[in-house]
């Protein structure tokens, strides 16, 4: 029964991932390469964690959503407009994430694989999009936070250190509640 419940999950991460990533960035926005933001991706991490039924993918897709997810938080209560199929990831991966953390239990430490993980994926970014797109923040600080962060150097150092800063709490916190032995 658990690895029924975990392939269910997967797939409803994967499909959460591919309609966002899909639907919007591709049909809608015809931008793929938005496809890799960090809090997306972090939803299809969770789904091939569960497929493949590992903790450690899921802790790292669950840590990025996390913290993905507080900054697109702060990014629509800033004013940005809401993209309704981001809430597959946003949410849905979230919770996908949390079901999935039931059947498998938390893996300590994974705030470090989750910062290498990241640090990957912001290289992967920087080669593989357009500075203009600005995908993961990895080109150009965000309008209206140049007076806080005059170089982008220490906007970036910023963005990280409190990326690993979460990622470090979340863990903690998490292997609390979620460190108990997996479901039968």
């Amino acid at each position: 029964m658990k690895e029924k419940r975990l392939t269910v999950l997967g797939v409803v991460a994967l499909v959460f991932y591919a309609i966002h990533a899909f639907v919007y960035y591709t049909l809608i926005a015809k931008m793929p390469h938005g496809a890799l933001w960090a809090c997306h991706v972090g939803c299809a991490v969770v789904g091939v964690g569960c497929l493949l039924r590992r903790a450690l993918p899921v802790a790292v897709g669950t840590l990025w959503l996390i913290y993905g997810g507080t900054v697109w938080c702060i990014d629509l209560w800033t004013g940005a407009n809401l993209i309704p199929t981001s809430l597959f990831t946003h949410v849905g991966g979230l919770i996908v994430a949390a079901l999935a953390l039931r059947e498998l239990r938390w893996v300590r430490g994974a705030s470090l694989a989750a910062t290498v993980a990241l640090f990957m994926l912001l290289g992967v970014t920087r080669l593989f999009t357009p500075a203009s797109a600005n995908i993961n923040l990895v080109f150009a600080v965000t309008p209206g936070w140049e007076r806080s962060f005059p170089t982008f150097g220490r906007y970036f150092l910023f963005l990280f250190g409190t990326a690993f800063a979460v990622f470090v709490t979340a863990d903690v916190a998490l292997s609390f509640g979620f460190s108990r032995s997996p479901r039968a």
